[in-house]
């Protein structure tokens, strides 16, 4: 049997668990959606690529992996979009290894300096004037949009490839 000393201890394990869970700053959230938008842009792109991506989904690729291949496929593989991707994975990771605010200050910083030189004049205004948040979702428009760029890229490759091939059609077709 349970002693009560063992489940008042548990109990306050779970409000504190809680609280440490429902603790997400918005800065914190923006970043956190933004790389989940990112990451699935680049699984559509890797998805896109393979005839068969049900095989490839069982390699488990982390991040990295994945902006190598898109990279390799990318018909502008030094394009400074991906210069942009980088920055932000970087400040996902100093929240997902608990980071220091600190850390997280000097990763937002660098993403702010990979876009300070997108856009026309009012969108670099933008970016000197906006906050950590909306650095982010500057940042991670900015990547999406080229990522959405190359998926469209890519589904045209894919189109001739297996109407040349004459390969079934793709799933995301």
């Amino acid at each position: 049997m349970t002693s009560k000393l063992a489940l008042k201890a548990n109990d306050e394990f779970i409000q504190d668990f809680r609280r440490y869970l429902n603790d997400v700053d918005g800065v914190s959230n923006v970043i956190l959606r933004g790389h989940l938008e990112i990451e699935g842009h680049l699984d559509t792109v890797l998805d896109l690529i393979f005839f068969r991506p049900e095989y490839l989904r069982k390699v488990r690729l982390d991040f990295s992996d994945k902006i190598l291949l898109a990279k390799a496929y990318c018909p502008d593989p030094d394009a400074r979009d991906w210069a942009v991707i980088k920055p932000l994975n970087e400040a996902r990771n100093s929240i997902a290894h608990r980071r220091t605010a600190e850390v997280r200050a000097t990763k937002v910083a660098a993403v702010r300096q990979s876009i300070s030189k997108f856009g026309t004049e009012a969108f670099q205004k933008d970016v000197r004037e906006a906050d950590d948040k909306e650095v982010i979702v500057l940042a991670a428009a900015v990547a999406s949009g080229f990522l959405a760029y190359l998926e469209d890229c890519v589904r045209n490759v894919r189109r001739v490839i297996a109407e040349a091939l004459e390969v079934p059609k793709h799933a995301e077709s």
